[in-house]
């Protein structure tokens, strides 16, 4: 899963923040074929049909400007569908499924994106990618200066700092959810509130949910 973060220093940050003040889902990308199912001629419509009530919910808006005008949806929604979904034998019905799909699981941090900020010697994070696919490391995408730490700007105000050194541990995806995406979208959250208190206690990564 791939997000983009609001700011005005690129021109995909800039739509983002046209839409949201946390942040935008911009891609699932599937690389493997998910089944033999061939596609349809209807796919990509019925995809449409099947996103434009829910895409608001999902943060997924088109960092297009040919969708600035329909509010964010629904020409590169249906592209990506094309490519990740369709192309890999899923049903418009099964590829939404996968976006929509925000448990933790197998989902580790892959690459960051990052600018330099001079006037105050920090890294600004821009976007960020999860998926099951783990080298070893951390891909830092853009300017970027290791020795200084790496700031996670959010529309709650509250500037969140991390360091080169801790920063895999630190931004999980369940991190992310928690702090990020659920001040927008706090559906998407309440979907864990059937997990009991003790088992909320024993894991670590509920712990670590809020330590910034």
């Amino acid at each position: 899963m791939e997000f983009v973060l609001p700011h005005s220093q690129t021109t995909h940050g800039e739509l983002c923040a046209h839409y949201s003040q946390f942040y935008c889902f911009v891609n699932l990308k599937i690389d493997l074929a998910q089944s033999r199912r061939k596609g349809k001629d209807s796919d990509k419509n019925r995809f449409k049909e099947l996103v434009r009530p829910l895409y608001k919910q999902l943060n997924w808006f088109s960092l297009s400007y040919t969708d600035r005008d329909s509010e964010g949806c629904c020409t590169r929604q249906r592209v990506l569908y094309e490519v990740n979904g369709q192309r890999k034998g899923l049903s418009p019905e099964k590829y939404l499924e996968k976006v929509s799909d925000f448990r933790g699981y197998n989902k580790r941090l892959i690459y960051i994106k990052t600018r330099y900020e001079p006037l105050i010697c920090k890294n600004i994070i821009t976007g960020l990618g999860f998926g099951q696919t783990f080298t070893g490391f951390i891909s830092i995408l853009g300017d970027h200066h290791a020795e200084f730490g790496y700031l996670f700007p959010s529309g709650d105000q509250i500037i969140r700092e991390f360091k080169s050194e801790n920063i895999e541990d630190i931004l999980t995806f369940d991190w992310f959810k928690w702090n990020i995406m659920c001040e927008e979208q706090p559906w998407i959250c309440q979907l864990d509130s059937d997990e009991s208190v003790d088992s909320n206690e024993s894991d670590p990564n509920s712990q670590r949910r809020r330590l910034i």
